[in-house]
């Protein structure tokens, strides 16, 4: 392949990618996640939720309920990898009370690419919108799944508790 293929390829994908961002934010459910027809992967990796609406997690999120208000938007993203294979993942499942959504992966993470001294894992930040009403009032618990990057299983990730008030 020539390298203006390939920079064209990439800019459509990061295209696609933002698109698929507008269209989360715009009051779209997000899509089905992939992981339910996976094999669970009893390996580690790195997969981190780093904020929920905008607010960075405490150290107790997977025991203290984080309280979200409810009527608005929930927004989660953080970044994960598939460090086995030491590449990105083949995209990221957002579980919520064992229903799995599709997040929207590859978005730039040069932070993560410096600290893991891997440039290879650059776009590795995913992103998950879920409309206003969507999920009920109350608690709720979240889990977040890496694909591998073959995309024939995932790994389990960290585990959130949110009440939505």
């Amino acid at each position: 392949m020539s390298i203006r293929f390939i920079s064209l390829l990439q800019v459509l994908v990061l295209a696609g990618t933002a698109a698929l961002s507008c269209l989360q934010g715009a009051g779209m459910p997000p899509a089905a996640g992939m992981s339910q027809k996976l094999k669970r992967s009893d390996s580690k990796t790195s997969i981190y939720l780093d904020y929920i609406n905008n607010s960075s997690l405490p150290d107790t999120a997977a025991k203290v309920p984080i309280h979200v208000p409810g009527g608005k938007e929930l927004r989660l993203s953080g970044w994960a990898i598939d460090q086995p294979n030491n590449v990105v993942a083949g995209g990221v499942d957002v579980v919520i009370d064992q229903v799995a959504y599709s997040a929207v992966y590859g978005s730039e993470r040069s932070d993560v690419a410096a600290s893991l001294k891997n440039p290879a894992c650059k776009n590795s930040g995913y992103n998950l919108v879920l409309p206003a009403g969507m999920l009920a009032k109350g608690p709720h618990v979240l889990t977040i799944r890496a694909i591998s990057h073959d995309k024939k299983s995932y790994y389990e990730g960290p585990t959130a508790k949110i009440t939505i008030d």
